[in-house]
């Protein structure tokens, strides 16, 4: 081979190396590693409680390493829209499922909703398939026996708590 055609092709394989090089920084990298998330947009303030809406987020492509744990994605968006916001969401953040209140039990500070432990003795009877988030009734009732009378007392104190 002469040194002509060893140069050509040299140079050949250093500009094919230099394109490949270009093309990956500024477009194949981003795609091959990332991912299009929800991002919470930087004109919106959503309080906790909100309803969420379409409106409140933008889809971004973010990198596979910087994604925050449970983070929704595009495709996931549709689940989300219609819930609460389980905490404040700040803007330009990502959105993870933990800040959606998916089984409503945060509790409405405005309607005077809280979370309360019940004490074991404040409690007549429980069935032993209890699990927590299962929606339970709690009744008061009138007195019929001694027996009674203790758990209405009960009751009658843990409504002050309330």
């Amino acid at each position: 081979m002469n040194n002509k055609l060893k140069i050509i092709a040299a140079l050949f394989v250093s500009s094919i190396a230099i394109v490949f090089v270009i093309v990956w920084d500024l477009y194949l990298k981003d795609h091959i590693d990332s991912e299009r998330v929800v991002i919470v947009k930087a004109n919106s303030d959503i309080q906790r409680g909100q309803t969420l809406t379409k409106d409140m987020f933008e889809i971004e492509t973010r990198p596979k390493s910087a994604l925050v744990e449970g983070v929704v994605k595009e495709s996931e968006l549709n689940h989300i829209l219609g819930k609460d916001a389980a905490e404040r969401l700040i803007k330009n953040a990502q959105l993870s499922t933990e800040q959606v209140d998916f089984d409503r039990i945060t509790p409405n500070k405005e309607e005077g909703e809280a979370i309360r432990p019940i004490p074991n003795e404040w409690i007549f009877a429980k069935p032993g398939s209890l699990r927590a988030k299962d929606q339970i009734s709690i009744y008061a009732f009138t007195p019929s026996s001694a027996e009674e009378v203790v758990y209405l007392k009960v009751i009658k104190t843990m409504k002050s708590y309330l």
